[in-house]
């Protein structure tokens, strides 16, 4: 009995297109696990047309669309996870042993430098512009290449994805604090507080450590691109 041929390869992978598999992982996941059931079952005897035999490996073990949803789904919350923690765990690693010292000493810095310029408002923020968005450039340069990669369609990345999502994490963070805390302000002055008066009443020292902080997350995003990101792309 002959193994899938040609023309039902082709066939496979036109009919997957139904299904909207979002992620390019998984569609090679299903795609490949398509080809081998479909290949066992003809091995054994079973010479149905190629929709029944299709049709029948994706409904018994994909489970249709609700089994890739599902899939797909899973895999969001495993990488997403996954790669969570270990950005996390190196920007941790910024407050402890000489790390810690490295963190103080980039603050202090940071604020020495504030005191000397002369647009210092200017000066913060446009590092805290540049440090917040770092992450988001430092990816894309990064992953240029896989950001969508050619199969039998054009599909992104899910490892890629997940790593861009985790990019521009403090930029609503940070947009929230400024936000609430002229909130907070405005309750004790009985008057609306302009996002000026919240840079004045944070002043050179709490800039400098909001500033501080935005650069030990980049390091430790920009450590987690070279580790952990890297290897999953590479058993991709």
């Amino acid at each position: 009995m002959e193994l899938l041929l040609p023309y039902e390869i082709d066939w496979v992978k036109h009919r997957l297109r139904i299904y909207h598999i979002k992620y390019d992982e998984v569609y090679h996941e299903i795609y490949d696990h398509m080809l081998s059931a479909m290949e066992y079952k003809r091995q054994h005897g079973d010479s149905r047309e190629i929709l029944s035999l299709f049709q029948e490996v994706m409904d018994e073990d994909i489970g249709s669309h609700q089994g890739i949803a599902k899939m797909q789904s899973d895999m969001e919350t495993s990488v997403n996870r996954y790669l969570s923690r270990a950005v996390k765990r190196f920007f941790l690693e910024g407050f402890r042993g000489r790390q810690a010292l490295w963190t103080l000493m980039l603050f202090a810095a940071i604020y020495a430098c504030s005191q000397v310029v002369v647009a210092q408002k200017a000066f913060f923020l446009i590092s805290l512009g540049a440090v917040l968005f770092g992450p988001v450039v430092h990816v894309i340069i990064k992953s240029w290449r896989r950001l969508y990669r050619l199969g039998d369609r054009r599909k992104p990345s899910l490892v890629v994805s997940s790593m861009l999502n985790l990019s521009n994490f403090l930029i609503p963070w940070f947009m929230v604090f400024v936000l609430n805390l002229s909130m907070l302000l405005s309750l004790f002055s009985k008057e609306e507080v302009s996002r000026d008066a919240v840079l004045v009443f944070l002043g050179p020292a709490g800039l400098s450590l909001l500033l501080t902080l935005a650069i030990v997350y980049w390091q430790g995003f920009a450590k987690t691109l070279n580790t952990d990101y890297k290897r999953m792309l590479q058993t991709d």
